[in-house]
């Protein structure tokens, strides 16, 4: 049976061209041309210009041209050598491989073809403004200040669109030569949003690599960068060979490219902060996964970045590349003699290269004054023989004076009604999970955790059973007592429905905007890599370092796991090395299997490892079980008891307290926290000195209890 081709996604035109191996139909199409092996490809003479010398590759699903820059997939091989369209393109390409394509899909390249046509005029039309002597006067000015030359400017294509934020306009191109899209980058002053561009078909932030197709044209190793900016500067030293990632985190995606188009890297990473140095470590150590064998070099600039170091100084530099390993080295092995000694062990293990180790060895044996073949011996040891780390108590103490300084100057501040004695230790990289049955309020313990987390951070909310919708009519209600505009739910749906309170809605959705201004929400079934990359991408585009990671829930996370127990085990420690290679708190719940009784059992661990080991890859655990009937408040059936249990705490006490759980503003309080009003219900809008005195109480008592319980 044919299979039919029906929607157009960036994976289906992958797998399209996948189908058919360029190198073959290069081989039918130009029968005279004289191709030899290389690598995985071929070699000859080119087709498309007068070649003497053999300058054109061939592989599996792309071509390139060193003498006339033709490159590109199968799709364009047809559309050079045929005139073909890329409709056409498709049609041939899908006919060969027995595949047929529908009409929608045939109408969705249609679109997508005009879509790049309209980019192409934007991009133009930006590209007009910018030269034009008055109206462009404001961006060629700020282009200037950041050190860019005319030739730049025209080389990148930048353009000015002064309607939208005052913004300079980047085009950006795919691997075939195709404008994809088109980022913006504000010139106001400490604007909310520096750079943005939307996703399409054609453009995914995290898959995308910016200045690919015209760097590939350039002979030499490929000089990689975080910035659009700084790929310009270092362009413009004279490094023609230049990527930028637009992020931080290399993607895996990313690294697939780089690898696949380059055998010898050359990183360019920011070094402005500690957070700059982590990132340009995980990099390295993610591309060695990927590449274990290929040449990777690094170039460690004296300012924080390329576009802010001056021309003079950025071209010498960047012409003395070094080993990634070698410029890292001085930033991982770090600490006392002890910390060094351990730190250099684990460093070398995953270097493959020998000359490369060898290099490193003799810097830390004249770092350390010790025989080169001695410490050669000691950090080469097998994990067989090798000694733990050991600390004197100077050194311990030293280390146990950094982390109270850590953890007192942490920018997140978890408020947690009646969990905040035992969350005082809680600090970026930890992990927290929270287990509970079906209908025991998981969503919303969440959500009221998040309403009650505070500082100078941006929070990501991966909602993965509920749509963004009912999320945020969940926040939408929660949100509006601590804005001093309290509504109930029946007061939400009338506001959402009710056409005569449209004025009163736009107030609210303004205020709540404002509220959760560094909130984000996905609401998509992702793996855990997904995720990392997801919240990589964010962090690129936000004010405030991220901060927590909530993820709702454990069990819909993809994994290639087949059996459920191990599956929700490697899940879970997935997630808690993401909390460590991120920085940030994870929090995700659980939802326990159905063997382990009702939702008004008091959760044990024991429940949790009948679907996965989860408590081994958690600093604090927290269970929740629901009160049976006859201790629930027949008085007040809004007032819904959850008993909680902190069942593991690695950084402080364990211990049980009660919330209450009001169904109509679909908040959590601490039991002196609720006062009920005239007609039983909690009155959100006389809430003031009373309800702040109660809660210091009871905050008071939680901390008393979790002392006497300390574990």
């Amino acid at each position: 049976m044919t299979q039919k081709i029906t929607s157009l996604t960036r994976s289906n035109i992958d797998a399209l061209k996948q189908e058919v191996d360029l190198r073959e139909k290069v081989r039918k199409q130009c029968v005279n041309l004289e191709l030899r092996p290389y690598k995985d490809g071929l070699v000859g003479c080119c087709p498309f210009h007068n070649d003497e010398h053999p300058s054109f590759y061939v592989f599996h699903d792309w071509f390139y041209c060193f003498g006339c820059g033709k490159s590109g997939d199968i799709f364009s091989w047809l559309m050079y050598t045929k005139a073909y369209g890329f409709l056409d393109a498709v049609r041939e390409i899908a006919a060969e491989s027995g595949k047929e394509v529908s009409d929608d899909f045939l109408h969705q390249i249609a679109e997508s073809v005009k879509a790049r046509e309209k980019f192409s005029k934007e991009a133009k039309r930006y590209q007009n403004i910018l030269e034009d002597e008055k109206a462009g006067r404001v961006a060629r000015d700020y282009l200037m200040r950041r050190g860019l030359t005319l030739d730049t400017i025209s080389h990148f294509e930048l353009g000015y669109d002064p309607a939208n934020k005052n913004s300079i306009t980047i085009p950006l191109y795919d691997i075939n030569g195709n404008i994809v899209g088109i980022t913006r980058r504000s010139t106001l002053q400490d604007p909310k949003m520096k750079y943005w561009t939307h996703n399409n078909d054609f453009y995914k932030k995290e898959n995308y690599i910016y200045n690919l197709f015209f760097a590939l044209k350039e002979p030499g190793p490929l000089y990689v960068c975080e910035g659009q900016f700084d790929a310009m500067s270092i362009w413009q030293a004279g490094f023609h060979k230049v990527v930028a990632t637009c992020g931080g985190i290399i993607t895996e995606s990313q690294i697939k490219q780089l690898v696949q188009y380059s055998d010898h890297i050359i990183l360019v990473p920011d070094v402005g902060s500690d957070n700059d140095w982590n990132i340009f470590r995980k990099n390295v150590a993610n591309i060695r996964k990927v590449a274990p064998d290929i040449k990777i070099e690094a170039v460690v600039l004296p300012n924080k970045d390329a576009n802010e170091t001056p021309q003079e100084v950025l071209g010498p530099v960047l012409s003395v590349p070094q080993s990634a390993e070698i410029a890292l080295l001085d930033i991982v092995v770090t600490g006392t003699n002890e910390e060094q000694y351990d730190r250099a062990r684990r460093f070398l293990k995953v270097i493959n290269d020998p000359l490369v180790k060898d290099d490193i060895i003799q810097r830390l044996a004249k770092r350390w004054k010790k025989p080169q073949h001695l410490v050669e011996q000691s950090l080469l040891r097998t994990s067989e023989n090798r000694i733990t780390a050991v600390y004197t108590v100077d050194s311990a103490l030293s280390f146990l004076k950094e982390n109270e300084l850590a953890v007192k100057e942490r920018t997140v501040d978890l408020q947690w009604p009646g969990l905040e004695p035992y969350v005082k230790r809680i600090r970026g990289g930890h992990c927290v999970c929270v287990m509970a049955r079906t209908g025991v309020g998981k969503t919303m313990t969440l959500l009221n955790l998040l309403l009650h987390t505070y500082g100078n951070i941006t929070q990501v909310f991966f909602t993965m059973e509920q749509p963004v919708t009912e999320i945020v009519y969940r926040l939408a209600t929660m949100g509006s007592h601590q804005i001093g505009h309290p509504l109930s739910t029946k007061e939400i749906e009338n506001l959402l429905t009710n056409s005569e309170e449209d004025e009163r809605w736009e107030a609210h959705h303004q205020m709540m905007t404002e509220r959760f201004s560094s909130l984000r929400l996905i609401d998509q079934r992702m793996s855990v890599e997904e995720i990392k990359n997801t919240v990589a991408t964010i962090a690129e585009d936000v004010t405030y370092p991220i901060g927590i990671i909530w993820i709702d829930y454990l069990g819909i996370i993809k994994s290639k796991a087949r059996e459920e127990y191990e599956r929700v085990s490697q899940v879970a420690n997935d997630l808690f090395e993401l909390a460590g290679e991120t920085g940030a708190i994870v929090v995700y719940a659980h939802q326990l299997s159905r063997a382990g009784g009702s939702g008004t059992v008091p959760v044990t661990l024991d429940m949790g490892r009948g679907s996965g080991v989860v408590e081994e890859s958690v600093d604090l655990c927290i269970g929740l079980y629901r009160a049976t009937r006859e201790n629930e408040d027949i008085n007040f059936p809004e007032r819904q008891k959850i008993m909680v249990q902190v069942l593991k705490n690695r950084h402080g006490p364990k211990g049980d307290f009660e919330w209450v759980f009001c169904t109509d503003s679909l908040r959590i309080h601490l039991p002196e926290y609720w006062i009920p009003g005239p007609d039983g219900i909690s009155p959100s809008e006389e809430l003031g000195t009373d309800i702040e005195i109660a809660e210091r109480h009871a905050r008071e008592e939680a901390r008393r209890r979790a002392s006497a319980n300390y574990v």
